[in-house]
């Protein structure tokens, strides 16, 4: 009988002991979801995740500011942080266009301005070689200044409603416009373009 009792004994401890690794098992993999779960978030913060585009515009048209996808429709407080230095003082005008509620703030950067609606929202993104160098700045991740007419026919193909003379280039969608000018000389280079959200 206590061979018997002996034999339960160890069967128990050993049974304890089994239970005891498991539990500290699932502990361990609790630690370390909570562990990537904390990595993800200091991503996030850092700016190292991809940033996320939002708004109604089409998803292959965005400019592309210091690596950060913006078009009209992003939350400039999302960004701001991402896309470079201010080079002037923010100013806040009531909007040119009738139809449009509220004032909009202009934030100027080397070599492109963001307009920021009074919600908080992107309205216009402009970028322009002759307020500076705007290497950062492209659109639908391709297309840079100074690339040719041609180039930007080719990558922004014919889905669009598109109108062009001399000087300009002009894709409508229905929530807005994209705008490439044309360099003086003739050479059908892009100089600028605006992204305007309606």
């Amino acid at each position: 009988m206590k061979k018997l009792q002996k034999i339960l004994a160890v069967l128990l401890a050993l049974m304890m002991v089994f239970a005891f690794v498991g539990c500290g098992g699932d502990d361990q993999t609790a630690d370390d979801q909570t562990d990537d779960q904390a990595t993800e978030e200091q991503a996030d913060e850092s700016g190292d995740a991809e940033p996320q585009v939002s708004g109604d515009f089409p998803e292959s048209v965005y400019v592309s500011l210091d690596g950060t996808p913006v078009r009209p429709g992003t939350n400039f407080e999302d960004i701001k942080d991402a896309i470079g230095t201010e080079i002037a003082d923010p100013v806040t005008n009531e909007p040119c266009d009738p139809a449009m509620e509220g004032p909009e703030t202009d934030y100027f950067y080397d070599g492109y301005t963001v307009t920021v609606e009074e919600d908080g929202n992107v309205r216009i993104v402009s970028v322009d070689q002759s307020t500076g160098s705007a290497d950062a700045a492209f659109f639908c991740g391709s297309v840079r200044l100074g690339d040719s007419v041609d180039m930007v026919k080719e990558i922004m193909g014919e889905d669009w409603e598109i109108e062009e003379d001399e000087s300009f280039l002009i894709y409508y969608f229905d929530s807005g416009n994209l705008m490439f000018y044309k360099d003086e000389e003739g050479n059908e280079t892009i100089t600028g373009y605006v992204m305007s959200g309606y």
